[in-house]
């Protein structure tokens, strides 16, 4: 027999009596893998938290890429209006210097429209 409270051989049954009494070693070694599989079932629990934690922060992250493209083509229909504008006023520019500045500020803008090395390996 296994005294509960002091772990060794059972000297005197009664005195153990508090702590569950005095049991021998299979019950010992049962209760020993009970407190192991509560132990496990408790590092389970926080893993899968810890899962639906990442989860949720890819769901967010994808949100946000979703929302970040969606207001880029926004971005990209402007640029192109622009741009159109710019050139019809490079064409009816009456100077030299306007229709530079208007062909100039026409580069700039499809130079941001051109895609870049991050929206290509995307």
């Amino acid at each position: 027999m296994i005294c509960r409270k002091s772990m060794d051989d059972c000297k005197t049954p009664g005195m153990c009596a508090p702590f569950g009494g005095c049991q021998d070693a299979a019950q010992s070694e049962l209760v020993a893998l009970r407190e192991e599989l509560v132990n496990r079932n408790e590092v389970i629990a926080m893993k899968a938290r810890e899962v639906v934690e990442a989860q949720t922060a890819v769901s967010d992250w994808a949100r946000k890429c979703k929302a970040a493209e969606q207001r880029n083509a926004a971005l990209m229909i402007l640029l192109e209006e622009a741009l159109g504008s710019v050139y019809a006023e490079a064409r009816r520019a009456e100077t030299p210097f306007a229709s530079r500045l208007h062909t100039g500020l026409a580069d700039r803008i499809e130079a941001a429209l051109k895609p870049t090395e991050s929206r290509v390996s995307e």
